[in-house]
């Protein structure tokens, strides 16, 4: 939705309550500048990119935690029994297999793939840091450049999806949720 964390605070989560039962959300991209970031790459030279990435990585390792802990503490008064599932975020490019993409050197999608790689880990930590509230904390083992990550929270009440894990982590990349 181009939606920040403050963003989601003050004009979405007033339609979550008591009542709901499921919440989806990905969420810290624009927190840091994803789209402008994603223009200085394709536009710029490598060390633009680079330098872009790296300011949007210092700032999700130190902004966006607080930012989070804000939010989903927000989520969780408002809809305290909701199962909540935090989506991550792709690396966009399988290196191993791309010798060439018009317009992004592999610098500038090393870097890319890297800050993808650290706002992922900033956001699974801050969702993983609920986990002693809401239940346990899921990632996909799946490899980024095949499959979005995921992070799957539910509510303490509920017991977790049956099943192996591999089944589990293709029911959350296939449906973007599971159900306890």
């Amino acid at each position: 939705s181009g939606a920040t964390t403050s963003d989601v605070i003050s004009s979405q989560l007033s339609a979550l309550n008591s009542s709901t039962s499921l919440i989806s959300i990905t969420i810290g991209g624009n927190d840091v500048g994803f789209a402008s970031v994603m223009e200085t790459c394709v536009l710029g030279s490598d060390k633009d990119c680079v330098n872009a990435v790296d300011q949007a990585e210092n700032e999700a390792s130190s902004t966006l935690p607080g930012a989070l802990h804000t939010l989903f503490s927000d989520m969780r008064s408002r809809a305290p029994a909701a199962h909540v599932v935090v989506l991550g975020y792709p690396e966009f490019y399988d290196l191993s297999k791309s010798s060439t993409c018009v317009g992004l050197s592999t610098t500038k999608r090393t870097a890319l793939d890297g800050g993808a790689d650290v706002l992922d880990n900033v956001v699974q930590s801050a969702a993983g840091a609920r986990s002693g509230q809401w239940g346990a904390v899921l990632r996909s083992a799946t490899p980024a450049s095949t499959a979005p990550s995921a992070v799957t929270i539910r509510s303490p009440s509920n017991t977790p999806p049956s099943g192996s894990a591999s089944t589990r982590r293709r029911a959350v990349l296939a449906a973007g949720v599971w159900r306890s």
